[in-house]
């Protein structure tokens, strides 16, 4: 699986390459396997007070809140300042 990474400056002159079309810099890139069963373990056992949370809850809100940022960046073609 890949993902696409679309900038408006070049990344990584590798894999990126200008689209005249758009006109932004565009690559494909391998995604990361998830490793949700051992995500979901250690919430359990954090439950269960034998480990402490190796996702802390900023790090899921910032992550969340970059997901958020690029959606709206694609739909309104700009830009999005972290706010």
């Amino acid at each position: 699986m890949h993902g696409l990474l679309t900038t408006y400056e070049k990344v990584d002159g590798v894999v990126q390459a200008f689209d005249h079309e758009t006109p932004k810099y565009v690559g494909r890139y391998a995604l990361i396997t998830g490793r949700y069963i051992q995500f979901y373990q250690n919430v359990a056992d954090a439950l269960n007070g034998k480990v402490k949370l190796a996702v802390k809850g900023a790090q899921s809100r910032d992550a969340l809140r970059i997901i958020e940022l690029a959606r709206e960046s694609h739909e309104k073609g700009v830009t999005v300042a972290w706010r």
